[in-house]
């Protein structure tokens, strides 16, 4: 029993560092250029938003089951942006 739990865990073990070894080696994130979040709640719209001020997209698209949750999503983004730049205003000044 002990020596087929080590062998797993070798196993395992190496498979993580080629998945590592792999990863490292391939370019940074710059290659996707569009993302689709599916649910406009609380979180989907905050990835959105985030994935939008980024400016690493060319198209986010926020997808949910109902058009008023992504009024609501939409509603919520325009208040946080807005905040946002009114810090940034009083930052300034």
């Amino acid at each position: 029993m002990a020596t087929k739990y080590l062998l797993s865990s070798v196993t395992k073990k190496s498979l993580q560092q080629q998945l590592i070894r792999y990863f490292s080696h391939t370019q940074s994130l710059n290659r996707i250029e569009n993302v689709m979040i599916i649910g406009s709640g609380l979180m989907g719209s905050g990835v959105a938003q985030s994935c939008a001020t980024s400016g690493r997209f060319n198209s986010v698209t926020l997808q949910d089951v109902s058009q008023e949750q992504l009024d609501k999503a939409r509603k919520r983004i325009h208040q946080s942006l807005s905040k946002l730049k009114e810090q940034k205003r009083s930052m300034c000044f």
